[in-house]
């Protein structure tokens, strides 16, 4: 029988989620009878601070089978994150050898940027920020290897061109890939400054690949 969540394992992933932040709990909490707290973490992606949290001595009465539970789970996210970063190194050279100017968003680049262990920041997909106008030529280029069956339509060519947030595709046998030119919905993404999301971005390395996020204040102002 599948264990049912309740408010005590919303309640401890709450505590062990801000175990070691500014205002965080300092004392542990106890785990006896709490059920469902590796399947919430699971959907919540974070099971790697969960661990981090417990082997730091967030919380007391550990069931063994708590640590092989999430342990697993942690694994399966693992696995999904390291693919998506493969599919961004993959989507990065394409668009580098194409002149487009993309930026990293989400947890691809706030993993290498912000965390001090990138498996501390889960993620399933690729996010990236092409320059408004260049959204069709981004999608171009990745046609080729696109599953066009499951990618997502568009609402029309013409709303998305102009208010469009962004464009989901699928990769074949690999991530789903957002194609953002905004970083709102609608008319209110019009209300960004576009080009200063493209100033003084923040860079990093995957398979000796270069990538750019952006600064960190509006990763922190995006997020």
């Amino acid at each position: 029988m599948a264990a049912v969540i309740g408010a005590p394992a919303d309640a401890a992933l709450r505590h062990l989620a801000s175990w070691g932040l500014v205002g965080g709990p300092t004392e542990p909490i106890d785990l006896s009878g709490v059920d469902g707290l590796a399947l919430l973490a699971d959907q919540h992606r974070v099971t790697s601070v969960v661990l981090a949290a417990l082997d730091d001595g967030a919380a007391t009465g550990v069931p063994d089978e708590l640590i092989d539970d999430l342990a697993d789970r942690h694994l399966r996210l693992l696995q999904q994150s390291l693919m998506a970063e493969a599919d961004l190194v993959f989507v990065a050279r394409l668009f580098q050898d194409a002149g487009i100017e993309f930026r990293v968003l989400k947890g691809l680049a706030t993993a290498h940027l912000d965390h001090p262990d990138p498996a501390l920041r889960l993620t399933s997909d690729v996010d990236v920020l092409v320059r408004r106008g260049q959204l069709d030529a981004a999608s171009e280029v990745l046609g080729p290897h696109v599953d066009w069956d499951q990618s997502d339509p568009d609402r029309s060519a013409k709303w998305v061109q102009r208010y469009g947030k962004d464009r989901t595709l699928k990769l074949r046998g690999g991530s789903w890939i957002d194609l953002h030119q905004m970083r709102a919905h609608g008319w209110w993404g019009l209300s960004f400054d576009h080009d200063q999301l493209f100033d003084n971005g923040e860079t990093y390395e995957l398979a000796r690949v270069p990538m750019t996020a952006l600064n960190a204040e509006h990763r922190l102002v995006h997020a």
